[in-house]
């Protein structure tokens, strides 16, 4: 085949086209356009072969640069940056490292990551380790700040700034949480202070129950340590005995190791008050703690800053939305739904109660728990003859326990063994729910001391 000079040109162009084409298809740390001086357009432009730079483009390029970061076009001025670093040389190179590294930190660090992976880069590696590093302890994204700044130290040991990444790292392992202290938000003072001072003995009950358990693993522990120490010193010659005196200490550091792995309590009193619980949470986090157990009543303020703290915290309240408050707060109490269920599900297959009557408190909690009670025992097939509502300052509750005994159910079968239905618990068709001003929670009413509820938060 013959190939002639018109053949020539029009496969040059094709070429070059195609070169134009791949050239053109611009990623993080490709050259940039260069900035050609104005002039009036040619009827037929030349094929762009490859992107060439003259000096004098230098200066243009990075005033584009500069503008593209006050136009908030990060990525446009790194690449830019990036380009001319390779241009660069003697003072004008250190201008554009020291523009580079301030606008390393403004960058979001999914761009840093991008540029940090990339073989075209001009930009020197541990300015990107040490920003990324950086921004992910400010983040308390601790094990991702370690691994930037592990890299940092370990390729560039001498570098100028290694001295401030040790501090970082050292800061990173000092708030790292105490596996073994957990904090302990309750009301002690106030006016919930009674079921805080509850929750505490049963804190303290837990503590020494554990500490119990922790000596128990100890002694064995120190059987065992014994047996084989016995063992060591009949098998091993009196030359070894050095070896041995460092054994039987690092076996004792570790011993002591085990002996401090206790659980810790840090009690914090919210006084009932919602600001006093949102600073006890400020105040348990400076203390490095694995997580938080409560509080109460302040739970919903509590949640938003343990949250905002990265704090794990196990809520006691019944209230099921506290835990929307985000992925670190948990939720870890009876809900009145639970309750409510369970008790009709006591009596209607338990002790085959059909007829029910209800003894609640006329505030938010009792209504509550009234139309619970009223759904659950709709949807259990039995039947709620009456309810009857007491204020919340009343103490005398015989007036109300007479008018739910003297009430007929509307099942004439059951009329004479259901006439005392709210105030006789061993009748087999009748049970009552009350409580007071703090919460409900079901029970049978088998005398007039029963109102008392058992779940007041």
């Amino acid at each position: 085949m013959i190939i002639n000079k018109r053949h020539l040109s029009l496969i040059m162009i094709l070429t070059c086209t195609i070169l134009s084409f791949v050239c053109t298809s611009c990623t993080m740390f490709q050259p940039p356009q260069p900035v050609k001086p104005e002039k009036q357009p040619s009827k037929v432009s030349p094929p762009v072969i490859q992107r060439q730079f003259e000096p004098f483009q230098y200066a243009a390029l990075e005033q584009k640069a500069d503008a593209d970061i006050k136009a908030k076009k990060y990525r446009s001025a790194l690449n830019t940056y990036n380009h001319l670093l390779s241009k660069y040389s003697g003072k004008d190179k250190e201008k554009l490292l020291a523009k580079t590294e301030a606008l390393l930190s403004i960058m979001e660090n999914s761009d840093l990551e991008i540029a940090l992976k990339s073989s075209k880069k001009q930009i020197p590696e541990y300015m990107l380790l040490y920003q990324l590093g950086a921004n992910y302890a400010l983040k308390k994204e601790d094990d991702k700040a370690k691994e930037m700044l592990g890299r940092f130290l370990a390729d560039y040991p001498d570098h100028p700034r290694a001295e401030q990444v040790k501090k970082i790292l050292a800061e990173i392992e000092a708030r790292t949480f105490a596996k073994n202290t957990i904090g302990c938000m309750l009301p002690l003072s106030g006016k919930y202070q009674t079921f805080g001072k509850q929750a505490l003995k049963g804190i303290q009950m837990a503590q020494q129950d554990l500490k119990v358990l922790y000596n128990q693993e100890n002694r064995n522990q120190d059987n065992l340590n014994q047996k084989n120490l016995n063992q060591d010193n009949l098998d091993q010659d009196n030359g070894d005995q050095e070896s041995r005196n460092q054994e039987n200490k690092n076996q004792k550091n570790g011993d002591q190791e085990n002996r401090n792995n206790e659980i810790v309590f840090i009690i914090k009193d919210t006084e009932s008050n919602d600001n006093r619980a949102v600073e006890c949470v400020k105040e348990l986090a400076k203390t490095n703690i694995a997580a938080i157990a409560g509080p109460m009543v302040t739970s919903e303020a509590a949640a938003k800053e343990a949250q905002k703290q990265k704090i794990p915290m196990i809520c006691i309240t019944q209230k099921s939305d506290v835990t929307s408050a985000g992925d670190y707060i948990f939720s870890n109490f009876i809900t009145p739904e639970i309750q409510i269920n369970g008790l009709v599900a006591h009596a209607r297959q338990r002790l085959g109660v059909k007829n029910f009557a209800i003894l609640y408190p006329d505030d938010k909690y009792g209504q509550t728990f009234m139309s619970l009670f009223r759904q659950a025992v709709s949807e259990a097939g039995g039947e709620l003859v009456v309810a009857e509502v007491y204020t919340t300052k009343q103490t005398d509750f015989s007036s109300a326990i007479k008018k739910l005994a003297a009430i007929t159910p509307h099942d004439p079968n059951a009329q004479s063994q259901n006439s005392n239905i709210a105030a006789d618990s061993s009748s087999s068709d009748g049970a009552s729910i009350s409580g007071n001003s703090e919460g409900v929670s079901g029970s049978d009413t088998s005398n007039s001391d029963s109102d008392s509820g058992n779940s007041k938060i």
